[in-house]
């Protein structure tokens, strides 16, 4: 946004505010010898090269000279225009965004809206789509298939970022390192808490010491609660860590699960679709077979044992696969 002109107020009667060459808003107006403004680039741009005609004089058939002749050194600023220019307002160019500011604080505060600008146009990372406003990017991205998100079990030390569409895939295929994420971590925070545990002891005798030493004062009971309580706290983060963990896993077995049952139904229905086309071609071959001979002879009672016998085999079949599925 910053790199953008702010565009003349809608308000804006006359040109007076507009470089006579680029017609644009003033940017350090100087005002030539004729009375017409330029910004200070546009201006030393036109001289570079010499004397040129001013063409707005031109233009307005006002044309004198040597007033109308454009040089080096032949204009002046011109700090009331510019205070003017300064004091107009300036609209941010975000389509549908309601930020406005004058020329003088947008040039300051544009880099710092462009920050938090809600409509600013994002490009996604995953798709490149572009033209995406902030506001809309979270949502953008929360639904987009391209979009790589970082791997759920980050926090135990995988370091890949996945498209959202193949993350079932990544897990699937890591589920054994995973594993191992988990265990290592699950026997390092062991050590971890052992040693805070074994701290914990080393403070109790530390503080029950002196007691002993010194005299057979009872240790006092409010200090022997409170320390009583705080090794049960701890307890309690060890076993709510290790039953974090076993969720986990968990999670990922009844995944590898689901995708074996999945597999194993879809060959099961395979199967069954062999074992019926099987028996309709069979029954078709023995139709043909019952057809006469020759003349007057037919054999209904072959096909009508032969359907029997399919059918007590088809049953078999069916029996047989629903054990082994077992």
């Amino acid at each position: 946004m910053a790199a953008q002109e702010p565009s003349p107020p809608p308000s804006l009667e006359e040109d007076k505010h507009l470089c006579n060459s680029c017609q644009k808003i003033l940017r350090r107006p100087l005002q030539a010898q004729c009375g017409h403004r330029f910004c200070s680039f546009c201006f030393n741009k036109i001289v570079s090269s010499g004397p040129q005609n001013c063409n707005a004089c031109i233009k307005e058939d006002l044309f004198e000279e040597p007033a109308s002749i454009l040089k080096q050194g032949g204009a002046f600023p011109d700090n009331a225009a510019r205070r003017e220019v300064e004091a107009l307002a300036a609209v941010c160019p975000n389509q549908g965004c309601t930020w406005i500011e004058t020329i003088k604080e947008f040039e300051v505060n544009a880099k710092a809206h462009d920050e938090i600008c809600p409509k600013y146009p994002m490009i996604c990372e995953g798709c490149a789509k572009k033209k995406i406003p902030r506001e809309k990017y979270v949502d953008h991205i929360k639904f987009c298939s391209k979009f790589k998100f970082p791997c759920r079990f980050h926090v135990f030390g995988c370091d890949l970022s996945v498209e959202k569409e193949k993350i079932n895939d990544h897990e699937r295929q890591c589920s054994y390192e995973h594993l191992n994420l988990l265990e290592m971590s699950y026997l390092e925070g062991s050590v971890n808490t052992g040693a805070v545990g074994g701290s914990s002891a080393a403070l109790v005798q530390a503080a029950c010491a002196p007691t002993m030493t010194t005299s057979f004062i009872p240790f006092p009971t409010a200090l022997a609660a409170a320390l009583e309580l705080q090794l049960q706290s701890e307890k309690t983060k060890v076993v709510e860590l290790k039953v974090s963990m076993f969720e986990n896993i968990v999670c990922v077995l009844n995944r590898e699960m689901e995708c074996s049952c999945a597999t194993m139904e879809a060959y099961n229905r395979q199967h069954q679709l062999d074992l019926d086309k099987i028996e309709i071609l069979n029954n078709k071959r023995w139709a043909q077979i019952s057809t006469p001979f020759t003349a007057g002879w037919r054999c209904p009672d072959a096909t009508t044992l032969y359907q029997e016998a399919a059918r007590s085999m088809s049953n078999y079949s069916r029996t047989h696969m629903d054990i082994s599925s077992r």
